[in-house]
C-alpha cells in the first residue's frame, strides 16, 4: 500500500508540476520570516510579479523589522501591480500585521528553528493575525525548511484523499504519517505543500471540482469513480 500511495504522489507531482511550474515550491529568500513575507504577499497573483515584488521590498527596505514599522502605504509603494489597489493595501497591511505580531510575542521578527518549541512558538503567534488563515500558516512555514514536516491543511488533505495518497479514516495524524511515507524525504515534501496546495484552490475545489480538466485524473480515485457515477 505504501510503495502504491508513493507512486502515486510522485506521479501527481510530476503532472501538476507541468501545470503551476516547481519554483514556486521555494520562495526567495534564505530566512524563514523570508518565506513568511512572500506568502503573504504573493496571494494568487503570478509567481514572476510576486518575485519582482519580493525583490522591491528586499531593496526598499533595510531589513524586515524596518518594514514592520512603516506605513502601509510605504508598502504598497514597493508592491507594483500584483493585484488591484485595494488588495495591495489588504496585503501590506496583513503584512506589517504579521510582523507587529512576531515582535509583539518573540521581541523579534526573526525566525529560527532550532528546537521543536520554536515552532510552536511562531505558530502561536501567527494564529493571532486576522487575516492570516490557518492554511497559510502551514504553507509558509512548510516552505521554510529544506525537509520540511508534512502538514495537512484542509486543500492539501482534500486533495491527498481523493488522489488515494491518504486515507480517508484514522485521523488526522495517521493522515500525515501517510503522506510523509508516501513523499519519503526530500523534494516531494516542498513541492507537495505548493503543489497540492495550488491544485485545491485552482480545480480540486470542495464543492463540484474539475474533475474533466485535472491533469491527475487517470490516477484518482475521486476523479474516476466521480467520472463513472455522472
Amino acid at each position: 500500500m505504501g510503495e502504491r500511495r508513493g507512486s502515486k504522489l510522485r506521479g501527481a507531482l510530476e503532472a501538476l508540476g507541468k501545470v503551476y511550474g516547481k519554483e514556486g515550491a521555494r520562495n526567495p529568500g534564505d530566512a524563514p520570516l523570508d518565506h513568511v513575507v512572500y506568502g503573504i504577499i504573493a496571494g494568487r497573483s503570478p509567481q514572476r510579479s510576486a518575485r519582482a515584488a519580493f525583490a522591491r521590498l528586499q531593496k526598499g527596505f533595510v531589513d524586515w523589522n524596518e518594514l514592520r514599522v512603516a506605513e502601509t502605504r510605504e508598502i504598497v509603494e514597493h508592491l507594483g501591480g500584483i493585484a488591484e489597489r485595494a488588495e495591495l493595501h489588504a496585503r501590506a497591511e496583513l503584512l506589517r500585521r504579521t510582523l507587529q505580531a512576531l515582535f509583539d510575542a518573540r521581541d523579534t521578527v526573526r525566525i529560527v528553528f532550532e528546537d521543536p518549541t520554536d515552532e510552536e512558538e511562531v505558530v502561536r503567534a501567527l494564529r493571532t493575525v486576522p487575516g492570516l488563515s490557518p492554511g497559510l500558516v502551514t504553507s509558509m512555514l512548510a516552505r521554510a525548511r529544506p525537509d520540511p514536516p508534512i502538514r495537512l491543511d484542509a486543500g492539501i488533505s482534500r486533495v491527498a484523499q481523493r488522489l488515494g495518497v491518504i486515507p480517508r479514516t484514522g485521523g488526522e495524524a495517521k493522515q500525515e504519517a501517510a503522506l510523509a511515507a508516501a513523499a519519503g524525504p526530500g523534494e516531494a515534501r516542498v513541492l507537495l505543500h505548493f503543489l497540492l496546495g495550488e491544485h485545491a484552490e485552482a480545480v480540486c475545489v470542495p464543492n463540484r471540482p474539475s474533475c474533466e480538466e485535472c491533469v491527475c485524473l487517470e490516477s484518482c480515485d475521486y476523479g474516476r469513480r466521480r467520472g463513472a457515477e455522472g
